[in-house]
């Protein structure tokens, strides 16, 4: 399972995300459209770094991710009450009793069936609170096809190196991505190597955008992520976000 080895050194990764620029995004999107309540719910939180900068805004949050090992690296973090952490399945969750959902980081496009993205939002529109809101970024069709694609990308500081090597299917939409590292052992200073398998799916904009509508939300806006800028026509942007109102 993806995420099982990689928890250790995650955070180091991600290092340059500014997780509080992302934190402080959610929250002006969360307070412009006006979500009906303080209780969130955050999908694929990971090793929690936005879940637990909202937390400290006062949102109650139950962050859920299915890697027992990421989730142990954000309880380790944690030191608010403002946060319920849980391991499961998004795709067989229980919705219902909360104002917002967010799933940020391309949590959507691991979901490699168009079936359980469908199913996932019509179960999201039924169990949100009134006027619930969704809030979600996906890695947009360009990002997944011309620039991760088939290219190769590689990282390496004292601790550790890697090799991401993609490969993208044609047919079945979706960028196979195979990250070989070799982390350096504290103790013997030895490097290990180990591997990991990622895909992500493509999930063009209008057929979210539709998909959501059916399911019963109202598309407020689509913008590029970190942008207050609302988008017309998706095009060479890497990450788009959507913000969704439970409409019935």
């Amino acid at each position: 399972m993806a995420y099982e080895r990689i928890a250790a050194v995650y955070d180091g990764l991600m290092n340059d995300i500014d997780y509080e620029e992302w934190a402080n995004y959610l929250h002006e999107l969360l307070m412009l459209y006006k979500v009906p309540g303080q209780k969130l719910l955050d999908l694929g939180c990971g090793t929690g770094n936005i879940t637990l900068r909202l937390a400290q805004k006062g949102w109650q949050i139950t962050a859920v991710d299915q890697s027992a090992e990421m989730l142990a690296k954000a309880q380790a973090k944690s030191d608010t009450d403002n946060v319920c952490w849980q391991e499961g399945n998004i795709t067989l969750m229980d919705f219902e009793g909360y104002d917002g959902v967010i799933a940020t980081f391309d949590v959507f496009n691991y979901l490699l069936e168009a079936g359980d993205l469908q199913d996932l939002l019509q179960n999201l529109a039924m169990g949100l609170n009134d006027n619930g809101l969704l809030i979600f970024d996906i890695n947009t069709p360009f990002k997944l096809r011309n620039f991760l694609g088939n290219n190769i990308y590689t990282y390496h500081s004292e601790e550790m190196v890697y090799l991401w090597e993609n490969q993208f299917d044609e047919e079945a939409d979706i960028c196979q991505m195979r990250l070989t590292f070799f982390v350096q052992e504290e103790s013997s200073g030895l490097y290990e190597k180990w591997q990991e398998f990622h895909e992500q799916k493509v999930y063009e904009p209008k057929m979210l955008t539709m998909w959501l509508t059916l399911a019963g939300f109202d598309v407020l806006a689509i913008y590029e992520a970190l942008s207050m800028d609302e988008l017309s026509v998706v095009d060479k942007e890497h990450k788009i976000v959507f913000v969704a109102r439970k409409a019935w």
